[in-house]
């Protein structure tokens, strides 16, 4: 994800129509969250009054206590600013768990009572990204087998070969190489 200096070293090497992934990353979010809270039906609860606020806090439970400053947040939150709060967090969170290999579905899965709405575009995007590849070469190997000639084959014979094809594909011996090496000794 190529930020500001990584357009300008595209730039610089030619690629004038070189973007700044993070921002365009950002733009497409608060575009995204946008559309997302003027889609959603108004809330059923009535916004919380200044009245109900004078509590004494000590006489609140564990529950209440929260339900009490979460009140006092979306008091003095301006609208659309909650999901601009959880990017922030997250832009400045360093995720000390996160590796090379870690498995992002599940890391925002864990993580999507710290981050809804982050995790909720993450989950959208992130599996899609994932099973494109194999699917798409897939289908590729799949012309070979769906040809005219072989038009009649039903979807079960057509499951088989392609399992078949692909278990055999590791134990495939390449007969000219080994004929090569015959032909040296």
């Amino acid at each position: 994800w190529g930020g500001a200096e990584e357009q300008a070293a595209e730039i610089a090497n030619g690629n004038a129509s070189a973007k700044n992934w993070v921002e365009e990353a950002e733009r497409i979010i608060k575009n995204a969250t946008n559309a997302a809270e003027s889609s959603l039906p108004p809330s059923s609860s009535p916004p919380p009054t200044s009245d109900s606020m004078d509590v004494d806090l000590d006489d609140l439970d564990d529950d209440d206590y929260y339900d009490h400053q979460r009140r006092q947040e979306m008091l003095h939150a301006q609208d659309g600013e909650d999901w601009e709060l959880e990017y922030a967090t997250y832009s400045k969170d360093l995720a000390r768990d996160v590796e090379r290999d870690t498995d992002l579905v599940k890391w925002w899965s864990e993580n999507a009572a710290r981050y809804p709405v982050l995790s909720r575009i993450a989950l959208d995007v992130l599996p899609v990204q994932a099973s494109s590849v194999p699917c798409e070469r897939l289908f590729s190997a799949a012309k070979h087998i769906a040809t005219d000639q072989r038009s009649r084959l039903g979807t079960d014979k057509f499951e088989q070969l392609q399992l078949l094809k692909f278990a055999w594909r590791g134990n495939l011996v390449n007969v000219a190489e080994e004929n090569a090496l015959y032909e040296e000794e």
